[in-house]
């Protein structure tokens, strides 16, 4: 299993990524990545770019300001090209027209 550790507060965590729906820049925070799981969202400081390369096997970048792991998807809503996860809660993640087909057939082979 990979881990990725998080910083919060005064605790370090060592967070699962099998737990991580999706990772996201936020636009009000430089370099700030929120990562979302069913019950809590973190927060760690990194781009995108870094950890695309070091969480490639897990995750795929759906949009310049997101990460999304493949295996928590659950659909695809084509017409708003909108991810679609099991609690509706989570989101709205939204893909990229460009990168549609090949999220689509990673999703498939998952």
């Amino acid at each position: 299993m990979k881990m990725l550790t998080v910083k919060e507060k005064h605790d370090i965590i060592k967070l699962n990524l099998n737990q991580v729906y999706y990772i996201q820049s936020q636009a009000d925070k430089p370099h700030v990545l929120a990562l979302v799981t069913r019950e809590k969202t973190y927060e760690v400081r990194a781009t995108l770019s870094d950890l695309e390369k070091d969480l490639g096997d897990f995750f795929f970048r759906c949009h310049r300001n997101c990460l999304v792991n493949v295996s928590k998807i659950v659909g695809f809503n084509k017409k708003e090209r909108r991810i679609l996860f099991n609690p509706k809660s989570l989101g709205p993640i939204y893909y990229s027209r460009r990168q549609y087909m090949q999220l689509y057939q990673l999703w498939l082979k998952k």
